[in-house]
């Protein structure tokens, strides 16, 4: 029925092809009428009805329509937006992948090609240069089965959606011969997507299939007002947008593009990169999916700016990649222009305070411990564990106290995180959950089963999973070191909910979007003033307090006690989501560790617990209901009685569930 929707969708579009007048009429026509842009002939002067699929495909954002996309609103009062802009040049580090103009060929694939080059601008701009590569349109087309209908149009967000559930490998234009999955000759030629294969198709690519896999953190809208927009792709690099195209652009050459002759031929999406002025007209500057020979200005389009022109401003798309956050050290060595940042003192006052250190004391060696990542991308491991090391310490009641393993994290969670060049919290914490993370201190700390390791701290390299303890002091054995998670889950992005579940339980782990600025960053109350955005970064928030009238949040950072003024601790601008702070919260469980009520309660007078008296009982209760269960079946088949209905659930929160303290 969808497909039968969308023909008819195009069917007066085909009609009004059909008195269509020669090229030239036409050009003349467009020039005659109008002097912002310059009408020619591309595409080798085919007809417009044959060229239909490249003017038609996107079916909406999203295929669910009850689906709901998270929006992002910028905080415009302390960003100062330049009148021109280039993500070329702003960033040159990623100038050919952002620069780079692709061919969608013959496959209404616009949809994977304005994505999976958001994706790959991205994936670049947030590892600062060092994860260097054309994400493929090809794997998506082929692979992603609830994305759309392959080479008949598709959904953008859905695209992001796949992204962050199933990655998607490398991949260049068709016979780039680059990447695991470079752009096939069925699509480009023929409208025809080759089946799904979990390989790479490129037999001199040496990377496997799923080693190849790079991820998306989340995805979302951006408010529709042009003054967002711009402030999105400043912050963060391109984004996918979606407009009407019109029988007047097919002909574009150069110059600020708005409709002003034909009939609309369909739904297109592209990749803004930029914005300017020319000739007094504001414009976006936009990279299209039709080569390099389509146009005059090498596959670039320019499109008026601000009025929301042929829809281009209505439906935009912005996403993460999973956690990329380089070393201080790299990040100095790339900007060498210093600068004093000065931080605000008024404000309101009367906010209460909380430090995990002071309120769990039998655990503040843990909790106040600050770690130090060296030169590997690890710190979605290192925010990860410290956390579990804090709940573990503090569920126990300081009896289970150790500092569990980055290292083991990085270097054997081969499946959940992409080591020294970034993972996300929320997979470290799903591996604690299923195999379980032994104790390993800092580097050179010789404490514990797995210590940080010398490849990871001064070459960014990791080392091999190696399941026995690489500390030979430490006595016990690998497999009886190892510590597990109960479950973990998502915080509510609310103040007042992070407040209460640091409270009730110690540390978050959180990410937020690291700017230049922060490098530089020695005491007071943090909140970003100055320059580009140069990834995001994984930390754990141990408390809250008020300074100057400033309500800040408490925050241990992973590049070692020399950083900063405050011992590696950092304070950040509370209550507004600063650099999306607030935006991704985890808190997590360990396995059953619960001292008795009154240790508890000495801590905290309103707290739900789990007792190991209650554990013990639940248990006999199963075996109970087992050996009942195993009685009836023997008396049944005895023909006394009927068969018993009765059945155990255990509902373990996940990821995705938005978890509200009361």
């Amino acid at each position: 029925m969808e497909n039968i929707v969308f023909a008819l969708m195009l069917f007066p579009s085909c009609l009004a092809l059909q008195a269509l007048n020669s090229h030239e009429e036409i050009i003349d026509s467009i020039n005659s009428n109008q002097s912002s842009w310059t009408a020619g002939v591309n595409f080798g002067g085919k007809d417009v009805q044959d060229l239909l699929p490249l003017f038609s495909g996107v079916r909406g954002l999203h295929p669910d329509l009850n689906f709901t996309i998270p929006q992002v609103n910028h905080n415009l009062g302390k960003i100062t937006l330049p009148s021109s802009f280039d993500a070329r040049s702003n960033w040159p580090q990623c100038a050919d992948i952002t620069g780079n103009i692709l061919d969608q060929g013959n496959c209404s694939s616009c949809w994977a090609f304005a994505t999976t080059e958001v994706m790959s601008d991205r994936l670049c701009i947030q590892s600062n240069g060092k994860v260097k590569m054309q994400l493929s349109a090809e794997d998506v087309v082929s692979c992603c089965s609830t994305c759309g209908y392959q080479c008949r149009g598709g959904y953008p967000a859905s695209v992001f959606q796949y992204w962050d559930t199933y990655g998607v490998v490398s991949g260049g234009d068709y016979l780039s011969n680059s990447g695991c999955k470079p752009y096939g000759s069925s699509e480009f030629n023929n409208s025809v997507v080759a089946e799904c294969q979990l390989e790479c198709s490129n037999p001199s690519y040496k990377t496997p299939y799923n080693s190849d896999k790079h991820f998306g953190a989340n995805f979302y809208e951006v408010s529709a007002e042009e003054s967002q927009i711009r402030a999105e792709i400043y912050a963060k690099g391109a984004v996918s947008v979606v407009f009407t195209v019109y029988q007047d652009f097919s002909y574009y050459q150069t110059g600020v593009y708005y409709h002003t002759y034909g009939a609309m031929l369909g739904l297109h999406a592209v990749k803004i990169i930029g914005w300017g002025t020319e000739d007094r007209l504001p414009y976006w500057l936009v990279a299209n999916s039709w080569g390099k020979s389509w146009g005059g200005l090498g596959g670039f389009f320019k499109i008026l700016r601000g009025v929301n022109e042929c829809g281009i401003e209505d439906q935009v798309l912005g996403a993460d990649s999973r956690v990329y956050s380089p070393n201080p050290e790299d990040l100095n060595n790339n900007h060498t222009t210093i600068v004093e940042v000065s931080y605000a003192t008024a404000g309101n006052s009367g906010f209460c305070s909380f430090d995990a250190r002071s309120n769990w004391p039998q655990c503040a060696d843990i909790i106040g411990n600050i770690l130090n990542q060296g030169h590997c991308g690890s710190c979605w491991a290192f925010a990860a564990t410290e956390v579990m090391s804090d709940r573990l310490c503090i569920q126990s009641n300081g009896k289970v106290k150790m500092q569990l393993s980055a290292e083991d994290v990085i270097s054997c969670c081969s499946n959940f995180g992409h080591k020294c060049q970034g993972g996300s919290p929320a997979s470290a914490f799903q591996y604690w959950d299923t195999y379980g993370v032994v104790s390993g201190g800092e580097y050179l700390s010789n404490s514990g089963c797995k210590p940080y390791g010398a490849s990871e701290f001064i070459n960014g390299l990791t080392s091999e999973c190696q399941p026995v303890c690489s500390n030979p002091s430490y006595k016990t054995p690998y497999n009886s070191d190892k510590h597990f998670g109960a479950n973990y889950y998502q915080v509510s992005i609310e103040e007042s909910q992070i407040q209460a579940e640091i409270y009730a339980k110690g540390a978050v782990s959180v990410v937020f979007t690291l700017y230049v600025d922060f490098l530089y960053y020695q005491t007071g109350v943090y909140y970003h003033t100055y320059g580009g955005d140069l990834g995001l970064h994984a930390v754990k928030i141990i408390g809250w307090g008020t300074e100057n009238g400033n309500p800040y949040w408490l925050v241990a950072n992973s590049w070692g006690k020399s950083w900063g003024g405050l011992g590696g601790f950092f304070k950040i601008l509370r209550g507004s989501n600063q650099c999306g702070i607030e935006g991704q919260v985890l808190g997590a469980d360990s396995r059953v560790y619960s001292p008795n009520p009154e240790d508890l309660n000495n801590n905290h007078t309103t707290i739900v617990i789990i007792s190991l008296l209650a554990y013990h009982v639940t248990i006999v209760v199963v075996i109970f209901y087992l050996l009942c269960a195993i009685g009836v079946r023997i008396i049944r088949r005895l023909g006394l009685i009927g068969r018993p209905q009765f059945g155990i659930v255990f509902d373990w929160a996940r990821l995705g569930d938005t978890v509200t303290v009361v």
